[in-house]
């Protein structure tokens, strides 16, 4: 299908091709300019001796043709941005955000220029869907430039582009819009899209004085070992940091395919020294790696940093039930009664929806979830809104609950209401109500499925 004019031109020396089947007939000049990236393409394939024949099903005299994965909607418009010719502004900060991407994908300057200089128009209509873009391009000025347009903006709702954002940069942007930060005050929000601001509204995990993450410890003191040490180890596995551990190659063989791999390549020393097979791990990860071969893993979890590093692990060595072991153990760790709401992050970024759901529950008899934890960088933005909706309507049936019984609270406002969510709680857990009060009341709240109701307003729980 031809594309619509200009880019139809008969006397066109190139066709670029969208993923929906339109073709542009472009002059290789005025796309050699714009974009070193075809310029580059065009200059190797002109070089070749087949260069009049690029696509091997058009016949031999055709025009050169490249095959794209843009639609022909951002193509048409990234094409109007380098062509001299009239153009009418983008109003849709959708389409924006496509034509932006893939101004960065073929290195076109000037479009990019153009996009980043109208992103203020464009996310004043949408903020929430501006920032969402300007995260997945890893935009920083875009994003802030997105959240401003967002503050005091009501009825902000929940957009398809947030699916493609980590719950990290969401948090932020709630936390920015909510506080009105003014201009003065903006170093201290900065960066948008990592975690540098984060840290104030949370401390950092206390380290666990029992765990070790400097020095491995000797693989032949471990007492989980002391049944092996009648059989001679024959293999060295050696850290990049130096520490060197001794193993039964048969078992690490048997728990991973990729060691397994690796030991076959290793060569035999001379003489009576053992082979020594390098792995490029620190050494405490390296002593966690062979227990986990092992299966004798469980003394080194002593926080949710041991958890998820030795996860981490077993999928990079493809140990064998790694995923099993982990979930029977996940509503185990220290952290499920103290961070709680970490290790719901935690269950949603490996994917274990069953155990998410259940710590869920716990969550909901808290007096807040709008808390920032380092796994908030691994998860999607719907967790953090998911697990915000479900404890407002999870405080909202214990409200309905306590008026139900004649009880009233001070709070003459409903759950978004400043102090309500802790004035409920005093009395959600006072004896005349009962020990099981708060857990009943959660129980007539569906715990969240794990997906978006564009419906709510981002603000409807604040």
């Amino acid at each position: 299908m031809p594309a619509s004019p200009p880019f139809d031109r008969p006397d066109a020396t190139l066709i670029i091709r969208s993923c929906d089947s339109v073709d542009f007939r472009l002059y290789k000049e005025t796309i050699a300019m714009a974009s070193p990236h075809f310029e580059n393409l065009l200059r190797s394939k002109t070089s070749d001796a087949s260069a009049s024949n690029l696509n091997p099903f058009l016949p031999p005299d055709s025009l050169p043709s490249y095959d794209v994965t843009e639609d022909s909607e951002t193509l048409d418009c990234l094409f109007r941005l380098i062509y001299p010719i009239p153009r009418s502004p983008i109003k849709d900060v959708r389409l924006a955000g496509k034509v932006l991407e893939a101004a960065f994908k073929y290195e076109m300057k000037q479009a990019e220029d153009e996009m980043r200089s109208c992103w203020g128009r464009l996310a004043d209509q949408n903020p929430v869907a501006a920032y969402a873009i300007a995260c997945k391009l890893n935009l920083e000025d875009e994003a802030r430039i997105a959240a401003h347009c967002a503050i005091g903006k009501p009825g902000l709702r929940y957009v398809p582009e947030l699916d493609e954002v980590k719950a990290g940069p969401y948090f932020r942007f709630l936390e920015f819009i909510h506080a009105k930060v003014p201009a003065y005050e903006e170093a201290e929000w900065d960066p948008m899209l990592s975690p540098g601001f984060s840290r104030k509204f949370i401390a950092a995990p206390e380290q666990d004085p029992s765990s070790s993450r400097r020095d491995p410890s000797p693989f032949h003191s471990n007492p989980e070992f002391s049944t092996l040490s009648r059989f001679p180890v024959d293999i060295i596995l050696q850290a990049s940091s130096g520490e060197q551990v001794r193993a039964h190659r048969i078992l690490l063989s048997m728990a991973s395919p990729v060691l397994s791999a690796l030991i076959d390549g290793v060569s035999k020393p001379d003489g009576d020294n053992l082979p020594t097979l390098p792995i490029d791990l620190e050494g405490h990860q390296l002593t966690k790696l062979v227990s986990l071969c092992y299966r004798m893993c469980s003394s080194g979890i002593h926080t949710i940093e041991d958890f998820v590093e030795i996860i981490e692990l077993g999928n990079k060595f493809e140990i064998s039930g790694i995923d099993q072991m982990a979930r029977a153990q996940v509503l185990t760790l220290k952290g499920t009664e103290k961070e709680p709401l970490r290790v719901y992050y935690l269950c949603l970024r490996f994917g274990w929806h069953e155990e998410a759901r259940s710590v869920a529950m716990r969550l909901a008899l808290l007096s807040t979830v709008e808390v920032y934890c380092p796994e908030m960088e691994h998860v999607p933005a719907w967790a953090y809104f998911n697990i915000r909706r479900y404890h407002y309507r999870c405080h909202s049936a214990m409200s309905t609950r306590l008026h139900a019984s004649g009880r009233r609270l001070r709070t003459s406002m409903g759950p978004s209401a400043p102090g309500f969510l802790q004035e409920l709680q005093d009395a959600a857990t006072k004896r005349e109500f009962g020990e099981s009060f708060s857990r009943s009341a959660v129980k007539d709240v569906s715990v969240p499925r794990l997906c978006i109701d564009s419906s709510r307003t981002l603000t409807a729980f604040t």
